[in-house]
Parts: structure tokens; sequence; C-alpha cells
């Protein structure tokens, strides 16, 4: 039996996309049509939520050739936890849980988009590399954007996010239970790979793009006070952002807190004291951070 296993290092992903296009010789034309059927009915996030890095397709694989649990899709809910066990023969079970809130008119985990704060973001382009279907737009050390009718909501922009500039909103859109609108991230997902694919190809055989041996040569021509004081300035400009971005997040809870206050009884909220002095020592912080590109005394 051709087993699809979940991935448990970098290198699994790959593993996962070869299993998930096993052509219909190699395991049978009614299986392959039952991956097709299931992968058609994932929401296609390709968010690797249930343990396959790459994706949904890799998952529908898994199910039929390896026996994988049928409820480990998080968007899906327990609707299609129970659709594909039934499709399956598994025995329903409840569906992996979700950190959102269940839309009463699914049953399913509400969608949510993501959404970059424009004014704090630095333009760092790891966001743009993690979006499974390129739903990010912006160039490097520019102002970075989602498009929001390709979002798929799959959480994956937030960890790479170095200022947490990136927040997930709740939406309405239905666009998960919408069957032409899953087919439109899947083939978005599948450019995506397409184009990464094409990256690997063309770089194999080459150097890297900075290879340990360039890096240590261009380090050794660099005095150790030049590269310090670069490494101290970059990693400053960071530590500023995040700070920055803080502050922005603590004076909007601010600003809420003060309406909700003159709207209700007129009594300030006893969070507002807390939160005042927190802005005031993020202030400071900023205020008091030394010039990186200034060489110590």
């Amino acid at each position: 039996m051709t087993v699809v296993s979940k991935p448990n290092d970098l290198t699994a992903g790959v593993d996962q996309l070869v299993a998930a296009e096993l052509s219909p010789a190699e395991i049978g034309s009614d299986k392959l049509d039952r991956i097709n059927l299931i992968d058609d009915l994932l929401p296609q996030t390709q968010c690797g939520q249930c343990g396959f890095v790459e994706g949904c397709r890799p998952y529908a694989a898994a199910m039929v050739l390896s026996d994988e649990p049928a409820n480990l899709c998080v968007p899906g809910g327990q609707p299609l936890a129970d659709q594909l066990a039934k499709l399956l023969g598994q025995a329903l079970k409840p569906a992996a849980p979700s950190q959102w809130p269940i839309d009463p008119v699914t049953d399913k985990p509400v969608e949510v988009e993501a959404v970059i704060d424009e004014a704090l973001c630095i333009g760092c382009y790891k966001c743009v590399t993690a979006c499974p279907v390129d739903a990010i737009v912006g160039a490097a050390k520019l102002m970075h954007t989602v498009i929001a009718s390709d979002c798929t909501g799959c959480e994956l922009c937030l960890e790479p996010c170095p200022v947490d500039c990136i927040d997930l909103v709740e939406v309405n859109t239905q666009k998960l239970n919408q069957p032409h609108l899953r087919n439109q991230f899947k083939a978005r997902h599948a450019r995506h790979q397409e184009r990464l694919s094409g990256l690997v190809k063309h770089a194999k055989g080459s150097a890297p793009i900075v290879s340990a041996k360039q890096t240590q040569a261009s380090s050794a021509s660099v005095s150790p006070l030049s590269a310090q004081l670069s490494a101290s300035s970059a990693k400053a400009r960071i530590e500023a952002a995040k700070l920055r971005t803080q502050l922005a997040k603590l004076k909007r809870q601010q600003v809420a807190l003060m309406d909700r206050a003159r709207s209700d009884t007129g009594a300030a909220d006893p969070k507002l004291d807390n939160l005042n002095a927190e802005i005031q020592h993020l202030e400071a912080r900023l205020n008091n951070k030394p010039n990186p590109t200034n060489p110590p005394s």
C-alpha cells in the first residue's frame, strides 16, 4: 500500500507533493478519483493545520492511501469531518478544534482574513513568501497589503512578521463554502507551488545566492566594529518597529476604552489607568533608545 506520512522535518513537504501527484498507473484510477473528490471538498485554505504542511491535496491523498483520520481539517469543522468520514467509511469523530467561534449558519469555524496595518509595515517581505496563495503583494522595504478576495485565512503570515503588524478579522463572506472560489484558491496554490518549483529548479546545480564561503569572505573584509554596528543597527530598527506596533495597538485600545466610558456611565474604566501607564512606559523606551548608527563612546 502506498503510504503518505505526516511531515516530521522541513523536507517532508516535497514527499507529500510527490505522493499527492501519483499517477493512475501507480495507485489505480479509482483511488485517484477518490483523492480528487476529497480534495474538491476540502476548503483549500492550504493552512497545514491538519499536519500536512503543503496543503489540502496531500491530506486528501493521505486519507485515501494511508487511512488518515477524516477529522483533521480545522477550517472545515464538524460538517466536513462528518462528510469525509462517511465517504471514507470511517467512524464519526469530533472535528479538530479551532481558536475561532463556530458560525451558527455553517456550523463551521468563522472565516477570517488577514489585514496588514500598513502604517506599521516595515516591508520585510516575509509574509509575502509565506502566503500559500500569493494573496499578499508588496516589494521589499515597501508597504505590503493583502488582496482580501484572495485571502484564505490560513494564518501562515502571522508568525513570520517581525513587528506583529498583521491581524486576522472575522468576515462573513462564506468563501470557503463556494466551490468556484475553492477552485480559485486551489489554482492560486498550484501557481504558487510552480513558481517555487521553478526557483528551485533554476538554482539547482548552481551556487546559493549567498554561500557560506561568500559570507565568511565578506565578513573578513569588514572590520569587527563595522559589522557589530551594522548588526546592532538592524536589530535596533526591528526592536523600535516592534515597540511602535505595540504602542499603536495600545493607543487604539485606549481610545476604545475612553469611548466606552463616555457612552456608558461616564466613570473611567479601571483598565484605563494600567493602559495609560503601559503607553507611557513604551513611549519612554522609544524616546530613550540610542541611535544605532552612532558608535558607543
